[in-house]
């Protein structure tokens, strides 16, 4: 049975263009599934992107130097909007938005 392997690729590719620096596991498989996965880029620090799933569920981007800049000089909260979620993780759905 073939594939259409181009759609995650594509997916990829936006994500990457849009200052993605790695793409996670987790959103690579859901995208192979086509899920709609949604790359949020709602600040200018990296750590504060991360990517929606159809549940609500997030995972945060990482990015070693904006993560160990908000860690050493901003007490682990972004100066920009105030978001603590900065090492990548992922929030269930039903969590609350900081």
């Amino acid at each position: 049975m073939a594939t259409d392997s181009a759609q995650p690729l594509n997916a990829y590719a936006e994500d990457l263009k849009l200052g993605a620096q790695y793409i996670p596991d987790k959103v690579s498989l859901a995208k192979e599934r086509g899920e709609q996965v949604k790359f949020i880029k709602n600040c200018q620090c990296p750590c504060c992107w991360y990517w929606l799933f159809t549940d609500g569920t997030r995972i945060y981007h990482y990015d070693p130097k904006a993560y160990l800049d908000l860690r050493n000089n901003h007490d682990y909260c972004c100066p920009h909007c105030g978001n603590t979620n900065i090492a990548g993780q992922t929030i269930p759905a039903n969590a609350k938005k900081k």
